[in-house]
């Protein structure tokens, strides 16, 4: 009986490409310290958990809406998808939409967060209606699907009007999202020959979050050490990239290679950006440090689901 549930719901944990999620919960974890940590408010268990699941929920709408608007596209280039193998059927997975876009929308309520929960819902549907095919705004939406991410926690924390109008909280939203954007924007090269330096050129944004993390506080060590981990991980996505596409039997794009990598500096520039900004030193550290258990932990859930069949993201 338990293994008839378990195949009955994989595919829908498939769906919204539920090992993924850590990095979701991350930005709104990060953003939620931050503003506490900048109104030296009192932290919230509840309030922070709140927003983490709200933006889990949120992340996975997203994700179900895409695969969704790409169930054709997806028949022909990955066939392994919940919807194109039919293990769900698109009005099932229209219905299971709604039921999270209700959830994220209910938990949002809970934890004060509403506005901003359908703000970023929003920004997905714009995102895979149709809106990530058009130059320039695709990226765009995504990075501020991101930064709005970030600061639903903040707002979690400190309220909607103030995480809207406190230059920290923007800064930190602001820096997730060009990474995210710059990212986006490398993952639109999958579909054509690779071309190393048209590929550095769209990932230039995120090599320039490591720099903008030390003007931003030159004076600590454990931002200097973020930003050359930062620096590194990107870096080495681009190397990657370059090793697959002088491979002739590796069966990865080089853009492909660089935008699964990369994506990864998604809890670094979270950390990055707590380290940096936030005015209560020891209060950074301790939650740069939790955003790392939670990118390990995420990691090692990821591989566990790709072991076991998943097609990936």
């Amino acid at each position: 009986m338990g293994a008839l549930t378990l195949a009955r719901v994989r595919p829908y944990l498939e769906l919204v490409r539920v090992f993924l999620t850590p990095s979701a919960a991350a930005d709104s974890l990060a953003g939620y310290a931050l503003a506490a940590a900048v109104a030296g408010s009192a932290l919230s268990p509840g309030r922070a958990a709140g927003a983490a699941g709200t933006s889990v929920l949120l992340y996975g709408l997203g994700m179900a809406w895409n695969d969704l608007f790409d169930r054709a596209k997806d028949a022909a280039a990955a066939p392994g998808r919940p919807i194109p193998s039919r293990r769900i059927s698109p009005r099932s997975a229209a219905a299971f939409s709604l039921a999270l876009l209700t959830a994220a929308l209910g938990l949002g309520a809970a934890t004060g967060i509403a506005v901003p929960a359908a703000l970023v819902a929003a920004l997905a549907l714009a995102y895979d209606s149709g809106g990530k095919a058009v130059p320039v705004l695709g990226p765009v939406l995504m990075g501020l699907c991101r930064s709005g991410n970030l600061l639903l926690g903040a707002a979690a924390a400190v309220g909607l009007e103030r995480a809207a109008a406190e230059p920290a909280l923007l800064g930190a939203a602001a820096l997730l999202g060009l990474h995210v954007a710059s990212v986006t924007a490398a993952s639109e090269l999958e579909e054509a020959p690779f071309d190393a330096s048209r590929l550095l050129l769209r990932a230039l944004p995120a090599l320039l979050v490591p720099a903008a993390l030390v003007l931003l506080r030159p004076e600590r060590p454990e931002v200097w050490a973020q930003a050359v981990l930062l620096l590194a991980l990107v870096g080495g996505a681009l190397r990657a990239a370059g090793r697959a596409a002088r491979t002739p039997a590796s069966p990865f794009h080089g853009a492909a290679v660089f935008v699964r990598r990369a994506l990864s500096g998604i809890f670094l520039v979270d950390a990055g950006a707590l380290l940096a900004l936030a005015p209560d030193r020891r209060l950074a550290l301790a939650a740069s440090a939790g955003l790392y258990a939670l990118l390990a932990a995420g990691q090692v859930w990821k591989r566990a689901w790709m072991r076991r069949g998943s097609p990936g993201s």
